[in-house]
């Protein structure tokens, strides 16, 4: 049985019971030629990167806060 543990987009991170993990370790890397925790880190990577551009067009002060406040939580403390 499997289970989804991430879904980002077109980019999805299962847990598979040992009986079908030689299978799909075998397949994974024809399919994504990463690891599991090579994907992790991109899509941290993708986020923040879209987090900077939000913060860059930002109007609002509102706007501003939330969006730091989104990137303090990947990131760590910002001081804008």
């Amino acid at each position: 049985m499997a289970t989804v543990k991430v879904v980002d987009g077109d980019v999805a991170l299962i847990r598979v019971e040992s009986s079908s993990e030689k299978f799909v370790t075998t397949v994974l890397p024809f399919i994504t030629r990463r690891s599991i925790r090579a994907c992790e880190k991109f899509l941290i990577r993708y986020r923040r990167n879209e987090l900077y551009g939000l913060l860059r067009h930002a109007d609002t002060g509102v706007e501003k806060n939330a969006t730091l406040k989104a990137l303090n939580s990947i990131s760590g403390k910002l001081n804008c």
